[in-house]
Parts: structure tokens; C-alpha cells; sequence
């Protein structure tokens, strides 16, 4: 038999050997009693000191710093270098080959390893309460009923100060009517429980099952983007990456966290699964529907007033075998259509192809208004799973609306083309919603352009163009607010396209800035400033003084001195100095 499994304990209680992986390769190879006494190599040591003891007390758990390379990252070095303490230089030019250690033990260690740490005196055990104190927690004589149904018949327990009391028995046992009576979630029939020095409705839970530390009102895409929240911006993945970290399908991130394992343990199964006990009351019995082995959707009995039939297994079964190819048809002309939507909006947006018949396929009338919205992740093009999906967010909302549109994805990014009937408020509403549940969905900061009002299909290709500038717009340094309408933005455009032309171009000789610059570097002035807060007050004198904490006398006295340096009279040169500082003002901050 072949184990395998994240947890030592298990492996050191059914195993007669081990083999210890890393990052695709083999670190550890001998008998599990002499691998949990004495490891032979770093990574195998840092696991063993992380398992926690019922034993003992610690302080605090040994953790791994750092995280699991890529396997083809590492082809050449050790795997484990980067997070191991005691790596040498040969770590890092060749691959360790293993190397026997005795007759049954191999490593792919270079050096001799240190022991795992021993905790075993790292913190006291919790002192138990003085002799003849009251117990901290005493329940006596416990009853409740549901109906006819009795859960829990006279139940006493007595909890001291520092004592731990597991609570055990088999499923209807009673175990989480006890616990909710004590946590004040249920209402005992009889009997009393009483908190030593304290009220017990302050007394709260740790729980064990995610179905129930997890908030089930959120999505699972929703608390994971949530967590990664927590990250800094350059440390922070999207949601979808998260998931393919750990081999799971992107549409995960639209389960709830109760229905995860329950949908995934169908899919693995190829029978029909009970989801939970017990089966006579309220039954949940699913089965993956199948074709040449692939999953195309699956089949659930969730409801019942009465216990199903002895052979529900079998008839449930029969109804997928029956089923797979009906849905196979289905799930291939879905994709086919979607394909051919797909294509027709392609050419639609670049105005590829009759558009006559394109719009007709959409419901949209060729020589009517037209807007052209274009949502996308702030720092650059989504990949093709949160585009699609944000995508089909734009579609339902505006069909919820009653709005002809044509929407989908286009390179990286969700795209609508909406019939006349759009008006602003409307529209903003609808991709203010797209916007945030892409958020709360996949990560990262979303934001939307919108076009210029065309006159009809035709035009589509030039709107795309201009709601795709609106997006730059409101994702770069000129950006107010989460969606930009092209037609409010003409001074955002011309100083986005002035600032792209120029970024990268040399500076010209005897250009204002720089004069007025070099001369600050040369004589310690502080011209470049006194001309920023000048021209931000409007060339107003004593606004400007205001802000550069002067007496308007003074501010009028460096003016002169500095009309010594570059003519302030010229109003082309006042134009030019406005235009660059103002260029400046955003390279300084898209750097940032």
C-alpha cells in the first residue's frame, strides 16, 4: 500500500517506510521509527519541529520561513537552500544527489543535521486551581428535547480552573446540543449551567470545521481575496492564482465555503455520495454525471419528508448514466455558442465583417447610439478566466436592466457594446456592481472606461479605442474615481498622451525647467518650488506666499530674482513651465 499524506503522525503510526518530498523530488528516504528519532536532513528537522505536542506546553510552534519553490527553478541547486539555516556554497551550484546514511537510509543532504529543537521545557503546563475551589464551569443535571427526540438526558460536568475536558461520542450523541447550550445558542429543557465569576454568555468557541469558521454568507473568492488584502501590493496574488497554487479550478471562487469539499467529494467519487449523516432525515445524496470519465455536472437529492429507497444508490445512478450524454450535447453546443459569440463580438469590435448581421445577432440595431465599456484589473490585463467572468457579470447586469448589449471578453479584458437605451446613471450602477464583486471575486483594484455617445455600429471600433484610453486614464497617475467617461476627461487624455510622448525622450538643452533647476542645484536657491505653489495659486501672489509661508512682499521680491534667471513675462514660457512641472508632478507619482 501506498500512502500518501501531509501528516507525520500518520506516517510514522502505519508506515514501515518513508520518503520525504520537496519541490518535486525525493530529500529523505529510510524506516519511519528512525526517521521520527533521528532525521537526516534539514527539511525533514523543520517539519518534525513544527508538529505540535499533546504532551507539552511550547510557547509557540517552529515554523518553515519562506515558502515551496518551483520545481523547475531549482533544476540545478539544492531545493530547500533558500529556507534552510544550514546551507553551504555547494548548496548552490549542483543538485545533491541522495547519498546513503546506513544500509536503509538515503538524504539528499551535503552536511551532517542538526537535531530537531526540544521544547519539551519551553513553558509550564497550566497550574490547576487552588485545592477546594469552585469548579470554573459546572453543568448539572442538563436536559433537551427536539419533539420526541431526547438529546441530552441529565448531563453533569465539572470543569476546574486550567483543567481541559474532551468532550467525545459518536454522531447524535449529543456533543453539539451540549455545546450550544453552553455557548447560549440553545435553550435547555432543564437542569443548570453556571460560570464561576463570570456570565455565561461571555463564554465563546474556537471552531474546528471551516464550514463554520468560515463566513458563509462570503464566497470562498470573496475571503480569499479578503485575506490577501492583508498583503502588501507587491506581495498580493488575485484570487484565481491563489487557487491554482493549491490545484484548484477557478470556479471556486464562486462556491460558498459549505459547499466546496461537499461539490469537490462528488466530483472525486465515481458512485453516488451521502454529503452527511444521517440518511433518514433530510437527505443529501449526490452523483457526479459523467462522460469518458469527465465530469460534466452532477445530480442532487437535497429535500425529503420520508427516507429514500434501499436502491436510491443504483436509481440515482442509472439517472446520470442516462443523463451524460443529453448534457454532453448541451455542454458542447453551450461552448459552441459561446464561441460563436465570442468571435462575432471580436469582429464586431474591430469593425471586421457586415455589421448589419454582427448586431443582429446581439439585438442591436445598426444606426442607433451606441456605448462601448471596457472594465480591467488596474495594473495591466486580467487573465482570460476573471475577464470572462467579469464578462458575464457586465451581460447579467445589463440584461437585468433590459439593456441590448453585446458583451464578453477581448484581450484581458470584460467588454460591453450597449444599445442606446443606456443612460449614465443606469450604466454607472451596473459597472459600479461589476466592479466590485470582480473585486470581491479575483483580488486586486478594478476599474472601467466608457466611451464617447456613437452614432451607430459602425463606429464601435473608434468607441473601443476611446473607452480603452478612459481605462488608462482612471488606472494611472491622472485617475479620479473607479470609472472614467471618455468625454469628461479631454484634459486627462492630453496630458496622458503629452506625458507618454515625452517620458522617454531626452531632455532638450535651455528648456525651462532645467534652467531654472540647475540653478537651484548651483546657488542653493528654491526657485523650482516658488514656481509650483505660483502657478497652483493661479499666479495669485498672496495665495501663493500663503502656501510657501511668506510675506507677499518677500514672494514678489524672489519673483524679480528669479525673472533675472528665465523671462516671466513670456506667457509661452509660463504655458511651457506649467506644462512641466505639471508632467513632473506625475512621473514622481507613477514611480511611486
Amino acid at each position: 500500500m501506498l500512502l500518501i499524506t501531509h501528516d507525520l503522525r500518520v506516517t510514522f503510526d502505519f508506515c514501515d517506510r518513508v520518503q520525504v518530498m520537496y519541490a518535486g523530488r525525493v530529500l529523505e528516504s529510510r524506516p519511519s521509527k528512525s526517521l521520527a528519532a533521528d532525521p537526516g536532513h534539514p527539511y525533514t528537522v523543520g517539519l518534525i519541529s513544527a508538529l505540535p505536542s499533546v504532551q507539552r506546553s511550547t510557547a509557540r510552534l517552529e515554523g518553515i520561513p519562506g515558502s515551496v519553490p518551483r520545481a523547475a527553478d531549482v533544476t540545478d541547486r539544492c531545493a530547500f537552500a533558500d529556507r534552510c539555516e544550514q546551507r553551504g556554497d555547494d548548496c548552490l551550484t549542483a543538485r545533491p544527489p541522495l547519498r546513503p546514511l546506513a544500509p536503509d537510509r538515503q538524504t539528499a543532504c551535503l552536511y551532517d543535521v542538526a537535531p530537531p529543537v526540544d521544547r519539551e521545557a519551553d513553558i509550564p503546563p497550566p497550574a490547576a486551581g487552588p485545592v477546594g475551589a469552585p469548579p470554573l464551569l459546572r453543568v448539572e443535571a442538563l436536559r433537551k428535547t427536539y419533539g420526541k427526540a431526547v438529546a441530552l438526558d441529565g448531563v453533569d460536568l465539572h470543569i476546574k480552573e486550567g483543567e481541559r475536558l474532551g468532550l467525545v461520542g459518536e454522531s447524535g450523541s449529543g456533543k453539539t446540543t451540549l455545546a450550544r447550550c453552553l455557548l447560549g445558542l440553545a435553550t435547555p429543557d432543564g437542569g443548570t449551567i453556571e460560570l464561576h465569576g463570570g456570565d455565561p454568555r461571555q463564554v465563546q468557541c474556537v471552531f474546528q470545521d471551516p464550514s463554520t469558521s468560515l463566513n458563509p454568507a462570503m464566497t470562498v473568492g470573496a475571503a480569499l481575496a479578503e485575506a490577501a488584502s492583508m498583503a502588501g501590493p507587491k506581495d498580493r496574488r488575485p484570487v484565481v492564482e491563489l487557487l491554482e497554487l493549491v490545484g484548484l479550478p477557478a470556479s471556486y471562487a464562486r462556491l460558498r465555503p459549505a459547499h466546496v469539499e461537499e461539490y469537490a467529494m462528488v466530483l472525486r467519487s465515481e458512485t453516488a455520495v451521502w454529503s452527511y449523516e444521517p440518511r433518514e432525515t433530510l437527505p443529501r445524496l449526490a452523483i457526479a454525471v459523467r462522460d469518458r470519465g469527465q465530469a460534466l455536472g452532477s445530480i442532487w437529492v437535497v429535500l425529503g419528508e420520508r427516507p429514500l429507497a434501499p436502491n436510491a444508490v443504483d436509481v440515482l445512478a442509472e439517472g446520470a448514466r442516462l443523463a451524460a450524454p443529453y448534457l454532453a450535447r448541451f455542454n458542447l453546443a453551450a461552448d459552441h455558442d459561446r464561441r460563436i459569440r465570442a468571435e462575432r463580438l471580436s469582429r464586431l469590435l474591430q469593425g471586421v465583417g457586415p455589421t448589419r448581421e454582427l448586431g443582429d445577432s446581439f439585438g442591436l440595431a445598426p444606426h442607433v447610439p451606441t456605448t462601448v465599456v471596457v472594465v480591467g484589473k488596474a495594473d495591466g490585463p486580467a487573465a482570460d478566466s476573471a475577464a470572462s467572468y467579469a464578462g458575464d457579470l457586465l451581460r447579467a447586469g445589463l440584461a437585468a436592466y433590459r439593456l441590448r448589449a453585446a458583451a464578453g471578453f477581448h484581450e484581458g479584458h470584460a467588454v460591453a457594446v450597449v444599445g442606446a437605451a443606456a443612460d449614465g446613471p443606469v450604466l454607472e450602477s451596473i459597472i459600479t456592481t461589476v466592479l466590485a464583486r470582480a473585486t470581491d471575486q479575483f483580488g486586486g483594484e478594478w476599474r472601467a472606461g466608457i466611451s464617447r455617445p456613437l452614432h451607430d455600429l459602425s463606429d464601435v471600433p473608434a468607441g473601443l479605442s476611446q473607452a480603452q484610453q478612459a481605462l488608462d486614464v482612471v488606472c494611472g497617475s491622472f485617475g479620479k474615481g473607479n470609472i472614467g467617461r471618455h468625454d469628461q476627461l479631454a484634459a486627462s487624455l492630453f496630458l496622458l498622451d503629452t506625458f507618454q510622448a515625452m517620458r522617454f525622450r531626452p531632455s532638450l538643452e535651455g528648456e525651462p525647467l532645467s534652467i531654472v533647476s540647475d540653478h537651484d542645484a548651483r546657488h542653493g536657491t528654491d526657485y523650482v518650488r516658488t514656481l509650483r505653489c505660483w502657478i497652483a495659486a493661479g499666479y495669485d501672489i498672496p495665495r501663493a506666499a500663503e502656501a510657501l509661508v511668506l510675506h507677499s512682499n518677500s514672494l514678489r521680491h524672489r519673483l524679480r530674482r528669479l525673472s533675472e534667471v528665465i523671462d516671466l513675462d513670456d506667457q509661452d514660457l509660463r504655458l511651457a513651465l506649467a506644462l512641466q512641472l505639471r508632467l513632473q508632478e506625475i512621473s514622481t507619482k507613477s514611480d511611486e
